[in-house]
Order: C-alpha cells, then sequence, then structure tokens
C-alpha cells in the first residue's frame, strides 16, 4: 500500500497524518482470520479506461481503443488475466473439464455475445470468503450464494467510482459489474495456482444499452486526487464495517438503483428517502417538518463546504497537472452551492412542492406545474453533497474529537 500523506488546513488544526503499511496489514490480519483468501475477474459493462490501475487489492484493465497496458504496475492478477483475455466466451465450455462450470453457467454461455474478456475494462481483487473448498464444489445453490456475494461486492466497489465519476443532471453512468450482455453478469473466481471457476447468472430480464463512459488517464487526477474516492476505497477493499461506512454503502446502492428506475416520479421518491435517511444521526433518529428540511440543508452545504476545504488540502498525487486543477475547481462550481441559504431555500422548495405532494398523493410531475429536469439536478445535487461532506467529515472525527454528523452540524 502506497503511503498517503495529508495535509489538513482548519482554524484549529493543522495535522498532518500518515495511512501507514502497518494500519493495513493489521486490518488485513483481522479479516484474515478463519477466512479464505481468493481472487475475482470480472468485466465492467458501460466503463472504457485507456489504462492500468492499482489501489489496495484491486486491479482495473484497460480496454481498447487507445489501451496502453501497465503490466508492472498491475501484476498481481495479470497472469489469469492475460490467459482468460484471450479467449471468447463461447470457448469457456472447452474449459469446463479444467474448472468448475455448472450447467446453469452453460446455458448462459450460449447467450452470452461472443466476446472476450479484452473487449471491456475488467476489474481484479482480492476477497475473502468463509470456505476453503469453493473451487471444487458446482452445485447450483453453493454458486448462487456465492455469486449474489461476489456481485454485491464488486458493484459496491464500482459504487465508489460511480459516484466520483458523475454530475447531478447526467443521463449516463457506468455499467454493472460484470455484465457482458443479454441480462448476464458473470465472473471468474479463482485461488494461487488453482484453476478458476466460472459463473454466470441472468439477473434482469432486460439490458440497458448506452454508450461507454470514457475516463482517460490525462484527466483521472481529478478522481484520483478526491479524499471520497480515496477514503470510501480504502474502506471497501478493507472490509471497513462501521455502522456509519455501512449507511454510506447502503445509499450509494440505493442511489445506483435509482438510475434504473424509468418513472421520473418514483425515481424522486426514492432519492428523497436517501436524502432523509442520511439526515438522520442515527438511524432511529426520527425528523420531520421544518426539521428535516433544515438538517438537510445544514448537512448539504455544511458538509460541502468541508468536502471543499479538506480536499483542497490534501496533497495530490505526483504529476497532476493544471488542466486537472481546473477540472476539479469546475467540479466544485458545477455541483456545490452558493451558501447554506441557497441549499435550504431549495430544499424547503422541493420538499413542500415536490415530495410531500407525490407522498400524498398520486400525482405526476406534469400536475405539479414544475420544471422536471432541474428538480431532479437539485435532488441528485443534494445527495452527492451531503455523502461527500459525511465521508469528508468521518475521515477526520479523531482530530476534532467529534462525530461526523458533529462536526457538520456545529460548523458556521
Amino acid at each position: 500500500m502506497t503511503e498517503f500523506q495529508i495535509l489538513l488546513f482548519t482554524k484549529r488544526y493543522t495535522v498532518i497524518f500518515n495511512l501507514e503499511k502497518s494500519r493495513e496489514s493489521t486490518i488485513t490480519h483481522l479479516i484474515m482470520l478463519n477466512t479464505s483468501t481468493y481472487y475475482v475477474i470480472a468485466p465492467i459493462d458501460g466503463l472504457h479506461l485507456d489504462f492500468d490501475y492499482r489501489m489496495y487489492s484491486a486491479e482495473v484493465y484497460g480496454c481498447p481503443p487507445n489501451y496502453v497496458p501497465n503490466p508492472d504496475g498491475c501484476s498481481e492478477f495479470r497472469q489469469p488475466y492475460e490467459y482468460l483475455r484471450s479467449l471468447t466466451f463461447k470457448q469457456y465450455t472447452e474449459l469446463s473439464h479444467e474448472g468448475k462450470i455448472d450447467n446453469q453457467t452453460l446455458r448462459h454461455l450460449e447467450k452470452i455475445p461472443d466476446r472476450k474478456l479484452i473487449n471491456f475494462t475488467c476489474i481484479a481483487f482480492e476477497i475473502n470468503l468463509d470456505r476453503e473448498d469453493y473451487l471444487y464444489l458446482n452445485d447450483e445453490a453453493t454458486n448462487n450464494s456465492l455469486f449474489q456475494y461476489i456481485l454485491n461486492k464488486g458493484e459496491q466497489l464500482l459504487d465508489v467510482w460511480r459516484l466520483c465519476l458523475f454530475k447531478p443532471g447526467e443521463d449516463f453512468t457506468i455499467g454493472s459489474f460484470g455484465s457482458v450482455g443479454n441480462g448476464i453478469q458473470c465472473f471468474w473466481v479463482g485461488q494461487n495456482d488453482i484453476f478458476p471457476k466460472f459463473i454466470a447468472r441472468r439477473i434482469s430480464r432486460y439490458q440497458l444499452v448506452q454508450q461507454p463512459f470514457d475516463v482517460l488517464l490525462s484527466d483521472f487526477g481529478t478522481i484520483y486526487a478526491d479524499i471520497t474516492f480515496r477514503n470510501l476505497c480504502c474502506s471497501a477493499f478493507n472490509d471497513v464495517n462501521t455502522s456509519l461506512i455501512n449507511r454510506i454503502f447502503n445509499a450509494l446502492r440505493a442511489f445506483r438503483e435509482s438510475r434504473d428506475i424509468p418513472n421520473w416520479e418514483a425515481r424522486f421518491r426514492h432519492l428523497a428517502v436517501i436524502a432523509e435517511s442520511l439526515a438522520k444521526k442515527e438511524e432511529t433518529e426520527r425528523l420531520r417538518g421544518n426539521e428535516l428540511r433544515e438538517r438537510i440543508a445544514k448537512i448539504a452545504s455544511h458538509g460541502w463546504e468541508i468536502y471543499k476545504s479538506y480536499n483542497s488540502s490534501v496533497l495530490s498525487p505526483p504529476g497532476l497537472q493544471a488542466r486537472q486543477y481546473r477540472l476539479i475547481n469546475k467540479r466544485y462550481k458545477e455541483m456545490g452551492w452558493k451558501n447554506k441559504n441557497e441549499a435550504q431555500k431549495i430544499i424547503k422548495d422541493l420538499w413542500d412542492n415536490v415530495r410531500n405532494p407525490l407522498s400524498h398523493t398520486v400525482n405526476t410531475v406534469t400536475s405539479l406545474k414544475r420544471n422536471p429536469i432541474e428538480d431532479m439536478v437539485n435532488i441528485e445535487k443534494i445527495i452527492v453533497t451531503i455523502i461527500n461532506g459525511i465521508c469528508t467529515a468521518y475521515e477526520v472525527e479523531e482530530f476534532y474529537g467529534s462525530s461526523a454528523y458533529d462536526i457538520i452540524l456545529d460548523r458556521e
């Protein structure tokens, strides 16, 4: 693990702290108790990288066109990836005598487009499972359970990318973990020198098709320099399991699922629930009326200011160019709030005139006589600013001696 040195500038503190190798080793040791370590290799639908990237125990491999591999920087899972990416999905049936492929997977292989892993951006990562013999078991019930567990883990890792690539109002995002077309998702799972096992399941009856989301190396500094990206990646890869981190990942999952809701009213209600859930200090806290709206506004505006302040004071990765700094500053302007009053005014308007009418009637957005595009941009902006603010405040809890929520709500 590369040592990150983070410089924090605040009115009260100027603190330099290191996330050292010893910390990661301790976390890894605790996770490894009573578990077995495997690796997973899976395609990522709808994401085009022209480079390879490694963070913690995961590697992401780009794909054509204009792909420049980095075998030295991303070498841990390179050998199985290089072998598997050379085969078409149809050829996987020929490997059934070497690795375990259950009957359900064989049936789905007939419906998978005749492409290769090399045609997709792929992710490979370590995962700790509860038994040592998964590669030798081939009953469908075991594979169904294993498939769902790994699928959830993979989507959680990608949710961090989705958040940091997202801009309110945009109607595209990266696709699903393991998706290869026709509603089918799949991955390889292996261990040491044992031949890996391939599992495929049809998750959806339909397929949403979009142009791939391009992330180029020349612009990647705007993502890598983001404190939320690094902190949530650390939590996801190291299986950090605190109550607040779980709530954030649950919110990210719900946000991802909202992108597939075609109905405007249903999606708005879904997003409003996410904002209301994140406004609570504890899941059991009860908020309503003006108290709820003011809490959402405070966390969205104050949280974003904390995020901007700390993100700007993080020591940037070497080689971050002037163009990337400009892109970061542009993102702040596009996604942030002018002040708390602006956030409060927008949130009060949305909850009084959209959220509540949609919750208690069968009204449509047309009958509300609203601007649906502007309202959707604003509710998405609320979610993104809240999550970034909470993540940043969580990272500096020990320096303030307060909880993430108190850090945000006490800020004036």
